[in-house]
């Protein structure tokens, strides 16, 4: 037995990098993981290398709110219920840093920033439920 049996999480960009390792460690755990990104390809590859029975894509852009709406309608149907958030999604990736402009920077932190925000805002309807 986990000590994640029976809790659903949701990890916005978890098919690489930092959100697909929380998501293969919250899986060995015994938790049903939803995880988001843009990339089906990237998405089902995640999927396979972790377990397909616990865990489900949604192929999404974190940064768009009908994208992160429908995120959390997908997961609410077939869940109901959420109990772990891990925000992960970035606005990273305009190019080497020293070629980052402050008004570059000014709107990487915006959005990223918009995107936790908006996000969060949304799956408080889930925890409600817990």
């Amino acid at each position: 037995m986990g000590k994640l049996d029976g809790k659903i999480a949701l990890i916005t960009d978890g098919s690489d990098g930092i959100g697909f390792t929380i998501a293969q460690q919250l899986v060995s755990e015994g938790a049903y993981v939803f995880i988001t990104g843009r990339s089906k390809e990237a998405l089902d590859a995640a999927v396979k290398k972790i377990d397909d029975k616990h865990i489900t894509a949604i192929r999404a852009n974190s940064a768009e709110l009908d994208d992160i709406d429908n995120i959390i309608n997908i997961m609410q149907k077939e869940k109901e219920k959420l109990n772990i958030l891990v925000a992960n999604a970035d606005m990273f990736g305009l190019g080497p840093l020293g070629s980052i402009t402050e008004k570059s920077f000014d709107i990487i932190l915006t959005l990223t920033f918009e995107v936790y925000f908006y996000v969060t805002k949304a799956a408080v309807r889930s925890f409600a439920r817990c």
